[in-house]
């Protein structure tokens, strides 16, 4: 008898189907129509795929249940795999992953780690523990100083990030964690350090940088005699009547012999950037944007599209426009907020 991971059924359901399909489900699917009558129509979302799930598990039609979203949504069902409990399967998965991981971030040699560096900017706060199984506490490296950041969205996107790259197996049969520890890969947190500290950066290997253009100290990366990096963000200015400026926020090639401004014309965008580079030996990330949408949208990028970037140059970069978000309050934020919702813009530089 096959086993499933049922938690992963459950986000296919809630992410890729309404109310109204789960009721077409029960009322059209062959084995499903007894349930019509014993799942609460009435209430929640939530509380209707719980229903759905257990339907199909007493009545072994997991299979069933399965076969009919990937007709009905493939790329969702896709997303959200695997959905069955085979472990060889899962092991095999988890060791190219990790191999794909190394190879887009450089990693080579036994010191897979990658350094993340958060912006320094407003107020100060410790990095907040989102999910019980995400890190094990004997697995996670990272400074005990709090961190200073821009926003909670930041905050946020670097967990969620962090958690994409290393990808925890903590739940794996012990001699298969034995195995997978050769291709494991350490995310290590720390926030920038001060302008006269600038070299301890250079020992580390990959790092990446998080942050918008003022309050990211990676900036000053490039800033401060260190060449890193093809585009960055910036203020574009224009004198305007009576010898004011204008200020509208825009990115700028830092390479070549020319500056090309790309500016966006409506006032509720907000661009993303995306970008790798190599400086001799080490290979630095930039994920940052023109205000904290951008930002988070820039990281959000790097998680759902890392493969697809896999295809890149050594050195590359991205620059994304997506809205400028108004809510004040994270209820609304989640792993999958920025999904679809970026649009790739062109800008070159020569």
């Amino acid at each position: 008898m096959a086993s499933y991971i049922v938690k992963n059924v459950g986000i296919l359901l809630t992410e890729g189907f309404s109310k109204e399909d789960l009721h077409d489900l029960c009322f059209y699917e062959e084995g499903f129509q007894l349930a019509e009558d014993q799942i609460s129509w009435e209430a929640g979302k939530a509380k209707i795929i719980r229903e759905v799930l257990k339907y199909a598990k007493n009545n072994m039609l997991v299979g069933n249940l399965l076969r009919w979203a990937k007709e009905k949504n493939p790329a969702r069902y896709h997303l959200h795999q695997p959905y069955d409990l085979d472990i060889e399967k899962i092991r095999n998965s988890a060791c190219l992953t990790r191999k794909s991981l190394g190879e887009f971030f450089n990693l080579k040699g036994d010191k897979r780690e990658i350094t993340i560096y958060l912006s320094r900017h407003f107020a100060e706060a410790s990095l907040p523990t989102l999910e019980r199984e995400t890190i094990p506490d004997d697995e996670s490296k990272q400074s005990k100083d709090a961190f200073d950041v821009v926003s909670a969205v930041e905050m946020l996107e670097t967990v969620w990030l962090k958690g994409e790259i290393e990808r925890p197996i903590h739940w794996l049969p012990d001699e298969m964690q034995e195995e997978l520890n050769e291709v494991k890969i350490t995310v290590n947190l720390e926030i920038c350090p001060e302008k006269d500290d600038i070299d301890k950066i250079s020992d580390k290997g990959t790092v990446i940088f998080i942050g918008g253009p003022r309050a990211n100290l990676g900036t000053v990366y490039y800033l401060f005699e260190k060449e890193a990096g093809l585009v960055r963000p910036t203020r574009w200015r224009r004198d305007i009547d009576e010898g004011r400026q204008k200020t509208k926020e825009a990115i700028e090639c830092i390479s070549g012999s020319k500056k090309y401004y790309f500016r966006y014309p409506k006032e509720n965008l907000n661009l993303g950037i995306i970008q790798r580079y190599k400086s001799g030996d080490q290979t630095v990330v930039y994920l940052t944007g023109t205000g904290v949408s951008g930002t988070g949208a820039a990281v959000a990028y790097l998680r759902k599209k890392w493969v697809d970037l896999l295809k890149e140059e050594e050195k590359f970069y991205k620059v994304i426009e997506v809205p400028r978000r108004k809510a004040k309050d994270l209820t609304s934020y989640g792993p999958d907020y920025w999904t679809n919702k970026w649009t790739e813009v062109p800008f070159f530089c020569d």
